[in-house]
């Protein structure tokens, strides 16, 4: 295949500009977070692993399951599995299960029940316990 002047020139720019992105980067080491709080605790999850965070929708109760599954809810067509984090690590506190954040993950996606999001935060692996 034959490139064309135009075509070597856009080439040549978008490795430029490839490069001048990856050097400008300074977050090694570093990973960001969401910052949720449920019941008196605050929890982090990675980013890049939040599908998005809605409204909670009317919980489906299921009989016979954990204390800390609360059921299922409906989001964007799919069903999905919704968790207790306050009760599932035994927080002091009620929770409200104002909001449900859909995390994605290996076996698929689950809805954790949070009071409020807290925001986002950059944080190192030395931060971690």
């Amino acid at each position: 295949m034959i490139l064309s002047d135009v075509d070597v020139i856009m080439k040549k720019r978008a490795e430029k500009l490839a490069n001048r992105a990856k050097k400008s980067i300074p977050t090694v080491g570093l990973f960001s977070v969401t910052v949720f709080s449920a019941g008196q605790e605050q929890f982090g999850i990675p980013t890049e692993s939040l599908s998005c965070i809605v409204k909670t929708p009317k919980i489906a109760y299921l009989p016979n399951l954990h204390s800390w599954i609360r059921g299922v809810v409906q989001v964007r067509g799919e069903i999905v599995t919704v968790v207790d984090l306050a009760m599932w690590f035994a927080s002091t506190g009620r929770s409200n299960f104002a909001f449900t954040a859909i995390v994605e993950g290996l076996p698929g996606k689950i809805g954790l029940l949070v009071d409020r999001v807290d925001g986002f935060r950059k944080i190192g692996l030395s931060d971690l316990c």
